[in-house]
């Protein structure tokens, strides 16, 4: 499998798990270099006016995909719109909006104008009026011209628009994407637009709902360098020690399911940990009486740790406690925690909890002792101060809507803390410096930044 369809895999699952979260992430970048795009955009009356908003939400989807920068150097944009011929204009050319936020704005404010589908004079309005110095594209260069023309009919003249199609095919360095949306497209005109191999810069969809399912595809292809995935976490533990302790709080343990799906997240995140003597030792706690959890010394695979947690159950006991209980016991040296090893522990919480002073108390304690506290905050019935009593710092807290959430917002906080040794980002890493630019905090829940007014005294913000 090459690196284009691991990208296309990952892709697909990343998107479905960022549809439904409470931050709602920016979509990460896949390309590594820059290129000149140029989206030709069907206006005509044949397009419904909620179909238009969607093609335009589309490309502004596409273009997240993209490096765009504030001085140029990234990608650029730019848009023709076209109807009738006399309608058909420029939006904005590759000089107008360098900025991400001025770039979408501008995208929204394309209007529709309606009117037939004269796709050969937009055509020859991108060879003419964009594909040039002036307009800001960077012509005979190593950055490619990439033409992605949209339509959902057939166009007026066929055999013009063919011509203007070659036409702008004939120069070097400069490719077409064709995108025929809905069951009216001429297949034949599809690929007559499409540069060569037409199997890969041809697309078409059923509907304008079905162009969300192709938008990192299409980017790929109008990319000239794709990345990794940055949510790619192998090697995670390799060469690296640390002691990662789950506390799943008291509101969790009180339902089955609650403490199934919270059971759910812990295995699938700690399938990319490299777990063993030398390397990632996981606890669970509670661990008393006749509750399931265990200490560091108690599993030292992930095939036996995950048989274990399949024995858990309702557990009556407060959040403070379990910390406390952490702190005193499954950090203890006769219980397997290490000297001189990082001491993380991640608490998931998904309600309110009874006694709020008891738990400030009992993670102060827990941070004193050198262990760094990760606090997940599932679902509506949160509290946001809990979290930030609980959590190590701001950038160690995550609220999500639903457990399903866990895993995919929570790898790239974990690759940070766990495999890579530190919470803030690394300069010389690409991922962490894209989403340092693009969403900074993003992770941290609605109206943490007041969380400073309202914690007890002496909290360490």
């Amino acid at each position: 499998m090459d690196l284009r369809h691991i990208v296309l895999a990952v892709a697909a699952v990343c998107s479905m798990a960022s549809a439904a979260s409470v931050s709602k992430r920016a979509e990460e970048k896949i390309c590594g270099k820059p290129s000149d795009i140029i989206f030709v955009i069907d206006a005509s009356s044949s397009i419904w006016p909620p179909h238009f908003t969607k093609q335009l939400k589309f490309i502004q989807n596409v273009v997240d995909q993209f490096n765009v920068k504030d001085d140029g150097s990234g990608t650029r944009i730019g848009a023709v719109v076209f109807s009738n011929a006399e309608l058909t204009r420029v939006a904005f050319d590759l000089n107008d909006h360098f900025g991400k936020a001025a770039l979408r704005k501008a995208i929204e404010g394309i209007k529709q104008m309606g009117g037939n589908t004269y796709t050969d004079t937009a055509l020859e309005m991108v060879r003419t009026k964009l594909l040039n110095k002036a307009a800001g594209a960077r012509m005979h260069s190593e950055v490619p011209q990439i033409v992605i023309v949209m339509t959902d009919g057939v166009s007026q003249d066929p055999p013009e628009t063919a011509r203007q199609a070659q036409l702008i095919k004939d120069i070097k360095g400069v490719k077409i994407i064709s995108l025929g949306i809905g069951l009216k497209v001429n297949m034949g005109e599809i690929m007559d637009l499409a540069s060569e191999p037409k199997d890969h810069n041809a697309f078409t969809v059923n509907s304008y709902d079905g162009l969300e399912s192709i938008k990192k595809e299409l980017a790929i292809e109008a990319c000239p360098e794709v990345l990794p995935p940055c949510d790619v976490t192998t090697n995670c533990g390799i060469n690296k020690t640390a002691d990662v302790a789950f506390v799943l709080g008291e509101t969790v343990t009180r339902s089955g399911v609650s403490t199934g799906r919270a059971l759910d997240f812990v295995k699938n995140v700690t399938a990319d940990m490299h777990i063993g003597p030398n390397e990632i030792r996981v606890a669970m706690v509670p661990k008393e009486c006749n509750t399931p959890g265990y200490h560091f010394n108690e599993y030292s695979t992930y095939e036996s740790m995950v048989g274990h947690m399949d024995k858990y159950k309702k557990i009556e006991q407060t959040t403070a406690a379990r910390l406390r209980y952490m702190t005193r016991e499954t950090f203890s040296v006769r219980n397997g925690a290490r000297a001189g090893v990082r001491k993380i522990a991640v608490v998931i919480v998904d309600g309110k909890s009874e006694n709020r002073p008891a738990i400030y108390a009992a993670a102060k304690a827990a941070k004193q002792a050198g262990v760094e506290l990760i606090a997940i905050g599932v679902g509506d019935n949160i509290e946001p101060k809990e979290l930030g009593i609980i959590a190590t710092s701001r950038r160690h807290v995550i609220r999500l809507q639903d457990y399903s959430q866990l895993r995919g917002q929570l790898r790239r906080l974990f690759y940070r803390v766990v495999c890579k040794g530190g919470v803030d980002p690394d300069p010389d890493d690409r991922c962490d410096k894209e989403e340092e630019e693009e969403e900074d905090n993003n992770a941290l829940p609605s109206g943490f930044s007041n969380f400073r007014g309202n914690i007890p005294p002496g909290y360490p913000y």
